[in-house]
């Protein structure tokens, strides 16, 4: 019984599990590998992850919903823009960083596979180009921060280098299917910071 003015509440419910968000995670990833955006099912990724559909649509309304989270979990789990104190440094690393996302973990084939099902969803190519936004605006402060040091002039166009520095490794990494080592990562850095400087 509550005291006079008091509003009784109900407890609230269970919390999330992490264990459970992680397994749909994880499971999104695995259907998505296997059968492709059009054959993901919430059916599917529920099977995997041994969890009701039910549990998942209060956590993602949508298939989209689901790619969004799993993709965020996935980048979350990655480094940070560097910062090693040089342009020169923080580029090495820059692409370095973005060779190891894109071929040693479970990000790498997630990227062309939602590439290629924003053709057919106008739904997943707005969240795709938001999401795609919101990185490059965390990658664009390494070279902000070289204007800021006076590495690079005022004026350099700090968006059209990062896209030249990810989109050229992309292309070599899903296109060209070249081999991306450490050398070449240096290579392509020599020549951005020759053009920009």
């Amino acid at each position: 019984m509550t005291a006079a003015g008091e509003v009784a509440t109900r407890p609230a419910g269970r919390p999330r599990s992490p264990e459970v968000d992680e397994a749909i995670s994880d499971a999104v990833i695995d259907e998505l590998a296997e059968h492709g955006w059009d054959g993901l099912t919430v059916e599917g990724v529920a099977a995997r992850a041994g969890v009701g559909k039910a549990t998942i649509y209060r956590r993602h309304p949508s298939k989209v919903d689901l790619l969004i989270a799993a993709a965020e979990r996935l980048v979350g789990q990655h480094e940070l823009p560097p910062d090693t104190g040089s342009l020169d440094g923080d580029v090495r690393a820059l692409g370095r960083s973005y060779v190891r996302m894109m071929t040693r973990s479970r990000l790498g084939p997630l990227v062309p596979a939602t590439i290629a099902a924003t053709v057919r969803s106008p739904e997943l190519a707005r969240v795709q180009r938001r999401f795609m936004a919101q990185q490059l605006t965390g990658l664009s402060q390494v070279i902000s921060r070289a204007v800021d040091r006076g590495e690079l002039p005022g004026d350099a166009d700090v968006d059209l280098f990062v896209e030249m520095l990810l989109g050229t490794l992309f292309y070599r990494i899903f296109v060209s299917k070249r081999p991306v080592d450490d050398r070449a990562v240096d290579a392509l850095a020599d020549r951005l910071l020759a053009a920009f400087a």
